[in-house]
């Protein structure tokens, strides 16, 4: 009984450092790659006014990244995509000097 509740709480340690390796890592960005999320973006732009108003053009299928829809107001754009929304074509550029 005891090795086997020690086997489990070995596993659970294990799987909580893989785990925590995982998430760290997976936050770790290059920090010269810049993002900014699209919602913001169409507001930093003044394509819109309010981020209301980017959360619905954006959920109802009106902004093209990259020439497809997209419908997540979180995506993480970087430098070169294409924003689209009606007749209008921004291209990201971010720098430093941006935020």
């Amino acid at each position: 009984m005891v090795r086997k509740l020690a086997r489990t709480w070995q596993h659970r340690i294990s799987t909580f450092r893989i785990g925590t390796i995982h998430i760290f890592l997976s936050n770790m960005v290059d920090s010269s790659e810049l993002v900014i999320k699209l919602d913001q973006f169409l507001k930093w732009q003044a394509l819109v006014q309010t981020g209301g108003e980017a959360k619905m053009l954006i959920l109802s299928g009106e902004v093209l990244v990259n020439g497809e829809v997209e419908t997540r107001r979180g995506r993480k754009l970087v430098t070169g995509d294409r924003v689209s929304l009606y007749d209008q074509t921004v291209i990201v550029q971010l720098n430093e000097s941006s935020f």
